[in-house]
């Protein structure tokens, strides 16, 4: 499962489709606080955490970097593979995401065979 965590409506339906179209069982959030609650109540539950989290570093609230933190403070979710997606500059904000835990790094505005290729690469299989 993919957990696509994102303020901005359009992008999370975009991405929940595509994704979809391709075998994924994805879920969305709009906020950090909204996926960290997600996660929360999976382990609960005694349910699968996501095994990749798409994660958008500037939110309202709770930044992706917060999320991050947070996520890993919760017991068995260090597991979760997280790809940072941003508009900010990949040059930039790369390295700083990748030193913050992410596996990978995603520039809005991404082209779609571009976001196939990086969710491939760290969750190759769509049958989960």
């Amino acid at each position: 499962m993919i957990l696509e965590v994102d303020d901005n409506d359009a992008i999370r339906e975009i991405v929940q489709t595509v994704l979809a179209s391709e075998g994924y069982t994805v879920a969305g959030a709009e906020s950090g606080e909204q996926a960290i609650a997600e996660i929360e109540r999976r382990l609960e539950a005694g349910e699968p955490l996501p095994r990749l989290m798409l994660l958008d570093l500037t939110m309202p609230g709770m930044s992706g970097y917060q999320t991050m933190e947070r996520l890993r403070q919760l017991p068995g979710a260090g597991k979760v593979a997280v790809i940072f997606i941003s508009a900010l500059p990949e040059s930039a904000e790369r390295d700083n995401a990748l030193a913050a835990g992410g596996v990978d790094y995603l520039t809005k505005p991404f082209q779609i065979p571009r976001l196939l290729e990086v969710v491939r690469r760290h969750l190759p299989c769509a049958v989960e």
